[in-house]
């Protein structure tokens, strides 16, 4: 965040016009406007001016280093030498964690007077956020309800957005209603790709589970077999059409979202979670196509696992169904954190390791370690498929 931005957001927070800031600070609403949109650079006794003006001031802080640790679920947290120093009234408000941090439990309320609570946003913000981009050199950046971001990443309005809002309705302590945040997170592709924990489940097991199951249930299976075409190949053939239908339905999924945020909101660049670094669109469909091909990878021991169930049955309810439901058992074991290290060799546990693509650094060992472990149980699953169906009694 810049000194335009810092000027603007804290000029807005006081609810104060241009016209108004000038005249309180001594200057003309001209010059202020020529700071706020970045065409003039205040000195930094105008600066502190400017922002007393708003009811803010200029100090120096210390700085916030983050250091990147691996956690258990294999994305990686960034965690800070020190906490920032905030008043009373800020460390211990009523908030509301955005969607993009918080969207297991939309909307949920956190007192930060309550240890338990307190602890769990800074669990949160720990895991699913990044470092910031820029260092702390003024209190102007968060405005009366952005309290506890680091440094200047509790940005609202226009320009950005902080990560945690109050609920709606509450005022501040000096009687005013905070700014709104903004509506949408930044960038629609990271809420899209939150899918693949169950709704592109679904969708991979559907096709690959109904291939061949649907055909035996419908007693035409054994008469695709009657003209002289290798059980292998049928099979190869299905299973060829069954990646592509799920190929196109995880990636039509993200494709229309971002068609239709370009369409209501225009192309910008995309603005990292939780971060101040903003993508340009070249850049950004990079990170995110390789957000998308690493949910492609994951979604791989599903399809293998689905296929199996399909050539096991003559029921496409049960192949689709079983194939979600070794899914969700999968994540449920995952979270049992007693099993320690054991639950690295789950296929369901490295399933967010998309987030590292969206980082402003980005890590890759998180999603080679989580394809590798799905590329190997689709293909040992796969491989049990064609051994089953080369062997198996066509009866329907």
């Amino acid at each position: 965040m810049n000194a335009a931005e810092l000027l603007e957001q804290a000029r807005a927070s006081s609810g104060l016009t241009q016209e108004e800031l000038a005249r309180r600070a001594g200057t003309s609403r001209p010059t202020l406007s020529a700071y706020e949109h970045g065409r003039k650079s205040p000195t930094v006794a105008t600066f502190a001016r400017l922002l007393s003006g708003a009811g803010w001031e200029l100090a120096a802080l210390p700085q916030v280093s983050f250091t990147q640790r691996p956690s258990a679920r294999g994305r990686p947290a960034w965690v800070p030498d020190r906490l920032p120093r905030l008043d009373v009234a800020r460390a211990l408000a009523v908030v509301e964690l955005p969607l993009h941090l918080n969207w297991s439990a939309p909307g949920r309320v956190f007192d930060l007077r309550s240890r338990a609570d307190r602890a769990r946003v800074y669990e949160i913000v720990l895991q699913k956020d990044g470092p910031p981009t820029s260092s702390p050199t003024s209190t102007a950046p968060c405005s009366p309800t952005c309290g506890m971001s680091w440094s200047s990443r509790g940005q609202s309005g226009p320009r950005g957005r902080r990560w945690w809002r109050r609920p709606a309705g509450r005022r501040d302590g000096g009687g005013r209603r905070p700014a709104r945040a903004a509506a949408l997170p930044a960038g629609g592709g990271p809420d899209v790709l939150r899918a693949a924990g169950f709704l592109l489940v679904v969708a991979v097991a559907l096709f690959c589970g109904d291939t061949v199951a649907s055909e035996a249930s419908w007693s035409s299976l054994r008469y695709l077999l009657a003209a002289p075409v290798p059980r292998a190949r049928l099979l190869r053939q299905k299973l060829t059409v069954a990646l592509g239908y799920s190929l196109a339905a995880v990636v039509v999924f993200p494709a229309m979202s971002l068609a239709a945020g370009t369409a209501l909101y225009g192309w910008h660049p995309l603005r990292l979670p939780g971060s101040l670094v903003d993508l340009p669109p070249g850049t950004a469909l990079v990170r995110l196509g390789i957000a998308l091909a690493y949910v492609l990878s994951t979604l791989l021991f599903v399809a293998g696992l689905a296929f199996l169930l399909s050539v096991s049955t003559d029921s496409p309810l049960g192949a689709v169904g079983g194939a979600v439901g070794l899914a969700i058992i999968s994540s449920i074991l995952d979270a049992v954190t007693a099993l320690g290290r054991f639950r690295e060799i789950l296929p369901t546990h490295w399933q967010c390791s998309w987030l590292s693509a969206l980082q402003p650094q980005m890590s890759w060992d998180p999603m080679i370690e989580g394809a590798v472990v799905s590329a190997s149980y689709a293909v040992v699953l796969l491989a049990l498929a064609f051994r089953h169906f080369r062997h198996k009694d066509i009866v329907s």
